[in-house]
């Protein structure tokens, strides 16, 4: 008797259950996506660069100017044409990856159907994993940033590679998704290296194949881009002046592993529990590699959540391998099969109701304060939409919906200060010269954590406070 239909019952449970709490924590995001209310930094930054890209300017600027370009072109493209219909190339980025990640979800589902596991099995662990990725990184779910978009071509093209068995067709097309991901985030570097070793050690024929056509396609994709947007584009992708350091990998390991425990404990049981396979080699390739890749990104400046993307991915395609199989396991005494699956589930369920009381305090906290931050948002644009001249905003969200240019990237024009990339004077003398109508700060203390004292203390020397909120910061005009 198999031991998946004696826990058919705990299936629908926790279906029942993760549908609701994924109901739950999607919630605020959801509501949020169609207003102009504030989320991160990244947003109005990739809504710039969809715009200007739309318009025809330069989306790669010369190395030492003021704004910069250090992601690959090709999510602009399908962001500006996406924007062209709805109108807003900041609302139709939230869109898009909102869209993106459901498509992941969808790809897991289909890979564990791929490796053999019934419908219940893919449903509950794609639940799983829209839940856990609203808990652990909630701002990451429908923000305007090319992250879940890489994501959601490559979790295709490991869908397409499990279904291939690496031949035909469906193989080279899996390679051409994987190589075309790299040209929407560049980091996005973990699954094709898991693939090229796990064919090192299960097909080498393949990886032949694997290896020449995705060098010649990765080659390719680097000239037409090169030969479209000029050499700026290669300084904006390789020449990265942010700062790195093994103490914020320690300090960043040390705040998010609790966190990602349950990921953590889902690799090394599949490790221990799995049987070796052709499918099991690549997941634990995969997780290794992930969580390798994943603390070493922790180190760089400005670095978030979505360094441990793939490590949540792959966690997750394990949790799913371990029930597909607890499934097939064939025991004297079925029920002890059907405890193991309890046992995962259990598990699962226990992860993501934990901080279900917290998320329902955070919801309610958020419904008051609601119509007072769009409220405030809209009036902050206003304030900025009023300025004659150039402004200058650390969240570029502000400036897009107030119909100003991007005059600075404060994040990298702080790391090129820093490098001496840009001249300290040459920034300073611009303050000086108060060419800016308003600059806005995040911080309510008005200092900058992204440009260093130099330039902190000639914005104060220069300009005075001239509006303050709690949800923008600090508006600084001219003296």
């Amino acid at each position: 008797m198999r031991s998946g239909l004696s826990s058919k019952g705990f299936y629908i449970a926790a279906l029942a259950i993760f549908f609701g709490l994924t109901l739950l924590y999607f919630y605020r995001p959801l509501v949020r996506l169609p207003s102009r209310v504030l989320i991160d930094c990244n947003e109005g930054w990739n809504a710039f660069a969809s715009e200007r890209l739309l318009a025809g300017e330069a989306l790669y600027p010369r190395y030492d100017a003021l704004i910069s370009n250090n992601y690959p072109p090709l999510s602009f493209y399908v962001n500006a044409g996406f924007a062209v219909m709805v109108g807003d190339h900041l609302i139709a980025g939230r869109i898009i990856s909102l869209l993106s990640l459901f498509i992941v979800a969808g790809m897991l589902g289909m890979c564990l159907r791929q490796m053999g596991g019934r419908r219940v099995q893919a449903a509950v662990m794609q639940l799983f994993f829209l839940a856990s990725i609203a808990i652990f990184a909630e701002h990451y779910v429908a923000m305007a940033d090319p992250q879940w978009l890489g994501h959601a071509i490559q979790a295709t093209g490991l869908y397409l590679l499990l279904k291939s068995e690496n031949r035909g067709r469906l193989f080279y097309l899996s390679i051409f998704l994987m190589a075309a991901s790299g040209f929407i985030k560049h980091s996005l570097i973990v699954l094709p290296a898991a693939v090229f070793l796990w064919l090192l050690v299960v097909d080498r024929p393949a990886l032949v194949r694997f290896t020449a056509v995705g060098i010649l396609l990765a080659g390719l994709f680097l000239a037409a881009l090169t030969l479209v947007h000029g050499t700026d584009f290669l300084h904006g992708l390789f020449s990265d002046c942010r700062k790195w350091s093994l103490l914020a990998t320690a300090r960043q390991i040390s705040i998010r592993f609790n966190q990602l425990m349950i990921f953590v404990t889902l690799g090394v049981s599949g490790f221990f529990l799995l049987p070796r396979s052709k499918t099991s080699t690549l997941l634990f390739f995969y997780f290794a590699l992930a969580c390798i890749w994943g603390a070493f990104m922790f180190g760089g400046e400005g670095i978030d959540w979505n360094a441990l993307f793939d490590m949540i991915i792959s966690g997750t395609l394990i949790g799913g391998a371990l029930l597909i199989h607890v499934d097939r396991m064939e025991l004297q005494n079925s029920s002890q099969a059907g405890a193991l699956t309890i046992c995962v589930l259990s598990l699962l369920a226990v992860s993501l109701i934990v901080p279900m009381p917290y998320r329902v305090f955070k919801l309610r906290d958020y419904w008051k304060h609601r119509a007072l931050q769009v409220e405030t948002v809209a009036d902050d644009i206003r304030y900025l939409a009023g300025m004659r001249g150039p402004v200058m905003c650390e969240d570029p969200a502000l400036c897009y919906w107030a119909g100003k240019r991007f005059e600075v990237d404060m994040f990298m024009t702080g790391a090129k200060v820093r490098a001496g990339v840009i001249d300290r004077e040459k920034f300073t003398d611009l303050i000086e010269s108060r060419y800016f109508s308003a600059i806005q700060i995040s911080r309510p203390d008005g200092e900058s954590p992204r440009l260093d004292e130099a330039i902190n203390r000639a914005i104060r020397a220069n300009y005075a406070i001239g509006r303050k909120d709690s949800c923008a910061g600090v508006f600084y005009v001219p003296k």
